[in-house]
């Protein structure tokens, strides 16, 4: 029976976020997949919670799961991809500037892991042949072993007395080779998982300090708003204070010109008083009609000079103050629930 093999293009086990080969794949219910630890980031970071690709909405109480048909669709891309670079023994001839042909089985920031897999996929290789030559006949053998675990040659076998399972060792030197890739793929595997680690404590440690100075900033500018109401009110108060003391200094100017007024009159007639006493003559007196009058004046006894009251200003002007910063703060919260 045929069996049809479907290729999947590189880009399908790459994740759009961290620009990477998928460590623990999880699909949206929009069907577009991502790291797992790249989307819960990119959702607790973005403010409407949205898909990256289509910005379709996304519930917050959406659990994510690991996909186990992506997450082994994964792990046979990367098998697979090690197995094409490991059979291709022909150098591949690139020029500067060019990019690689090869599939991208590792980071882009760590190249060098590509050769040391590679490395260790030769040695394990050569280890390998040599363990498959024989030191009596110094050829290759053809068979495997499973109760040993070793090869041995045809001939040899077939002179043994020894009852034996045993299978054509370059089906398993195949078998091998793949639990080889497998085995790599995997170790690879975890190597990513922690650098994706570190990369996401860097990038919460980034915008950590982002938005500490953000705070920072916000801080400085609300506390600034908050010293200048403060100000405005302390203006406002003196404002008040002094005004009041010009309308009460006024009136009191008044009262004391209205009484200079007074004084001069009564000491006009005093004089005149003073004048007529010095006359003996009775005839200078008959010409006085009435000795007795006196300039009309204002009864200042019933007026009362109180003293100036400030009482409730210092309350009036708090409460003004605290009017404004109820305002600001409340400008401040509609601003932060806008972001």
């Amino acid at each position: 029976m045929s069996v049809i093999t479907y290729q999947l293009a590189d880009e399908n086990f790459w994740c759009c976020i961290c620009q990477d080969v998928f460590v623990e794949p999880v699909t949206l219910p929009c069907g577009h997949n991502f790291c797992r630890a790249c989307i819960e980031k990119h959702l607790d970071l973005s403010p409407r919670c949205q898909c990256p690709i289509c910005n379709e909405r996304v519930n917050k109480k959406h659990k994510l799961v690991v996909n186990t048909i992506i997450s082994e669709l994964t792990i046979q891309y990367l098998v697979s991809a090690g197995q094409k670079r490991g059979n291709n023994s022909k150098p591949v001839s690139v020029t500067p500037g060019e990019p690689s042909r090869d599939p991208p089985v590792g980071p882009k920031h760590l190249p060098s892991w590509s050769y040391l897999l590679l490395a260790v996929t030769m040695v394990a290789l050569l280890l390998f042949f040599m363990a498959r030559r024989c030191s009596k006949h110094h050829n290759y053998r053809e068979l495997f072993s499973k109760n040993e675990q070793i090869n041995i040659r045809q001939s040899t076998w077939a002179s043994s007395n020894r009852f034996h399972q045993g299978v054509p060792s370059d089906e398993k030197y195949e078998e091998k080779q793949e639990e080889l890739w497998k085995t790599s793929a995997r170790i690879q595997h975890l190597i990513w998982q922690r650098w994706m680690k570190i990369k996401e404590i860097k990038d919460v440690m980034q915008l950590r300090e982002e938005a500490a100075e953000r705070e920072m900033t916000d801080g400085i500018q609300i506390f600034t708003s908050l010293i200048q109401t403060l100000k405005n009110s302390q203006a406002y108060l003196i404002g008040m204070v002094e005004e009041k003391q010009r309308v009460k200094e006024k009136q009191m100017r008044s009262v004391i010109a209205e009484l200079e007024q007074e004084i001069s009159k009564l000491k006009r007639r005093h004089v005149q008083l003073e004048l007529l006493s010095h006359f003996k003559e009775l005839l200078v007196f008959q010409d006085v009609h009435d000795l007795s009058a006196v300039p009309p004046t204002k009864d200042w006894t019933q007026e009362k000079i109180c003293p100036i009251v400030y009482e409730g200003l210092i309350r009036k002007a708090m409460e003004r103050a605290m009017d404004q910063l109820s305002e600001v703060i409340r400008q401040w919260d509609e601003e932060a629930a806008g972001n």
